[in-house]
């Protein structure tokens, strides 16, 4: 049972046993959802030094999952997980930071460290003028280099599946051909996006987020707060607005 390991471990003092129980209970998976615990295991997680516990905790303060949200206690929480390779929470802790000097602080040495996604948001914000270059080809490097190291979003490319077989490219790990597997395959749609969400592909998030929203509105949230990490304000406003609805 890995519930039990999870549980085992964490008893013993491994961080890393708390924050996967804290996973597990704050998505429902293995084990009933229980949104309190949760909570309190990430929190202990994070005491131990694990940066996985500190990224559940500063969502759970961020967006208020169970409790009244407090982006004070979100950024520190952030803050910690990004210290500590928990590359998400540069990005959600760059969203809410009102201080640029730290924003780029910490998306510069993710981005450096070959996580797309980190590069891929830094694009995002020379692109809007929030950030500013000499480089007159700094938004496109950035994309390309983010695309290279990962983040499909920042690709110009599509999956290379053809119609009727991209449940097999699916298996392969390919996330377009998961979330296109969600259109051929209705019945089994949200598995096909839970994979292409979960692979890093953005508009499968969307899409899933839409898909529960009704049915599971923590999963549905979840969902979105992967798409508000790239700094796509609609998604995070989508998470808060749910979210609200059932604190």
């Amino acid at each position: 049972d890995q519930v039990a390991l999870f549980e085992r471990a964490c008893q013993l003092g491994l961080a890393q046993g708390c924050a996967q129980l804290a996973n597990a209970k704050l998505i429902g998976v293995l084990t009933p959802r229980d949104l309190t615990h949760a909570r309190e295991l990430s929190i202990l997680a994070c005491s131990l030094g694990e940066g996985y516990g500190c990224a559940i905790a500063g969502i759970f303060e961020d967006f208020g999952i169970g409790i009244p949200p407090n982006q004070s206690n979100a950024i520190s929480y952030y803050y910690w997980a990004c210290e500590r390779a928990e590359h998400e929470s540069c990005l959600l802790f760059s969203r809410i930071n009102t201080n640029d000097n730290d924003d780029l602080g910490l998306l510069e040495p993710s981005c450096e460290a070959g996580y797309g996604r980190a590069c891929h948001v830094m694009a995002n914000r020379f692109e809007s003028g929030i950030l500013t270059s000499e480089n007159s080809n700094i938004v496109s490097d950035l994309k390309i280099f983010a695309c290279e190291h990962g983040d499909i979003n920042a690709c110009s490319s599509s999956s290379s599946c053809l119609e009727n077989d991209c449940e097999e490219n699916c298996y392969n790990g390919d996330p377009i051909a998961c979330f296109l597997a969600a259109t051929e395959v209705p019945d089994r749609a949200q598995d096909y996006l839970s994979v292409s969400c979960a692979l890093g592909y953005i508009e499968a998030c969307n899409e899933l987020g839409g898909l529960l929203e009704h049915s599971d509105p923590i999963l549905a949230a979840l969902a979105f707060i992967q798409v508000c990490a790239l700094s796509q304000d609609e998604a995070c406003d989508r998470a808060n607005s749910i979210l609200e609805s059932v604190r």
